[in-house]
């Protein structure tokens, strides 16, 4: 059964991860907070003088959490208590900072709970920081974004969410909206007055550049800049002996994938994460596509070719010292659809010699490399980054960039203020339905930042984050 989400409960848990290590802390949060810090911590005297009484909000307190039952002392440990509402969730909330032995963490959260605080469920604090006012949705997901960062250009984009970037310009189209709205609502109410029911024409300039250009700017920047909080997958493709083992062992600057002279050698893909350049990438070495009677290697061209339509950017390999032959050229109509990065390999061999394509077409994006000795790689890098739409041209004061839930409402506001627009144009006698749609649109800016979100999107987002979050 799940637990109540009620704000009148004093919920608990452990913010830092499992395991043995320097420092563990130990959350709480809710209207018994401080009265169960109070119970079970004893703070140590200072120069001999008696400890304080109480907690001084937003100041580390030293000494030990004890068992008041028979006070058995638990473990050293620092405490801070911050009061309400100038706290993480805008309740009364403290922090018993101990060792991480994973022993003295579980009893001392036992204690905790026998006091009479609950287990928080996952991104329960931060829901409640949401649902306290403390920040907007977009925040609350930055918090989780930041987390779960592996790069420094998607950590800098999570960022500029957890400062409240997207929440503003949402705030700022919002804002037009309502302009919008009550224009036409006037129109409506007062019609015999205020004659013409559609809008004047500055205010159609200006709502085309306050709400329909600048939902289409954000929407852009996620097809645009999505990579920055999703990566990419890159998948290195070819047939055998063309180098992708080599390939990905150097991108990864570590040996990762065997490497041999024998036909066949990777029968099964391997995935591996990156960061390439600030960019995270995920990338898949693949099993050598050619026709083979071996039912184990067959199986693995299979999931090399799932893996290709599932990707985001192909590197197309190719032997540059051999040349592209019949075999080359049937593994392109393999992954033609896919447009791949032509990626002519082993130029330490060529003496120089142009490659002769030999039927692939000329227009493909294409780097000249040595994966062996690293010859064009920050090239390759450099195609990459261009395919996955600039990251490195991102700014995080300029660039606001959408999750996928935050651009699918965005999307629906977009659709309903481009029909608003078109029936204010059209000048039709039925500035209701314009109402209608404005008001559709109002409703899913209204989403993005959570003002408009049922309890089961709410559920959805906080269940991706750790307890102690």
């Amino acid at each position: 059964m799940r637990p109540s989400c009620s704000n009148s409960d004093t919920i608990a848990a452990v913010s830092t991860p499992p395991g043995p290590g320097g420092i563990a802390i130990i959350r709480i949060s809710g209207p018994k907070a401080l009265e169960i810090a109070g119970a079970i911590f004893r703070p140590s005297r200072s120069a001999g003088k008696a400890p304080e009484p109480g907690f001084v909000s937003h100041r580390l307190r030293h000494g030990f959490i004890q068992d008041p039952a028979d006070a058995h002392v638990l473990d050293e440990a620092l405490v801070c208590a911050m009061r309400a509402p100038g706290s993480y969730t805008g309740e009364d909330v403290t922090e018993i900072h101990s060792h991480s032995g994973p022993a003295a963490v579980r009893e001392i959260l036992a204690l905790i709970l026998a006091k009479g605080a609950r287990p928080a469920e996952p991104g329960e604090f931060t829901r409640r920081a949401f649902l306290n006012g403390r920040m907007d949705l977009t925040q609350a997901e930055a918090v989780i974004d930041i987390i779960q960062s592996r790069s420094s250009t998607a950590l800098r984009a999570a960022a500029a969410h957890l400062k409240g970037g997207m929440g503003r310009s949402a705030g700022e189209i919002r804002d037009s909206l309502v302009t919008a709205l009550a224009q036409i609502e006037a129109s409506i109410d007062f019609s015999e007055d205020a004659g013409d029911p559609g809008f004047p024409k500055a205010m159609i300039s200006e709502f085309e550049r306050r709400v329909i250009q600048k939902l289409e700017g954000l929407i852009e920047n996620h097809r645009r800049l999505g990579a920055i909080r999703e990566g990419v997958k890159i998948v290195i493709a070819g047939k055998p002996n063309v180098g992708k083992s080599t390939l990905l062992n150097a991108l990864l600057g570590y040996e990762r994938a065997i490497v041999s002279p024998e036909p066949g050698a990777t029968r099964d893909y391997i995935s591996e994460p990156a960061a390439i350049q600030g960019l995270f990438a995920t990338l898949i070495d693949s099993a050598g596509l050619r026709e083979s009677p071996d039912p184990v290697e067959r199986r693995g061209i299979q999931k090399t070719l799932e893996r290709v339509k599932e990707s985001d950017i192909v590197l197309f390999m190719v032997d540059g010292a051999l040349g592209i032959n019949e075999d080359d050229r049937t593994v392109y109509d393999m992954l033609k659809a896919r447009d791949p990065i032509l990626t002519i390999n082993k130029t330490d061999l060529t003496k120089g010699k142009d490659v002769d394509l030999g039927g692939i077409p000329e227009g493909l994006e294409t780097a000249e490399i040595s994966a062996l000795t690293g010859r064009g790689l920050e090239e390759l890098k450099n195609v990459i980054f261009k395919r996955a739409g600039r990251p490195e041209a991102f700014d995080p004061g300029r660039d606001i960039v959408p999750n996928l839930r935050q651009t699918t409402a965005l999307e629906r506001a977009l659709a309903h203020a481009g029909s608003a627009l078109d029936l204010i144009r059209r000048g039709d006698d039925a500035p209701e339905l314009a109402a209608i749609e404005l008001g559709d649109a109002l409703q899913s800016v209204d989403q993005v930042t959570g003002a408009e979100t049922g309890e089961d999107v709410l559920d959805k987002i906080f269940q991706t984050f750790c307890v102690g979050k």
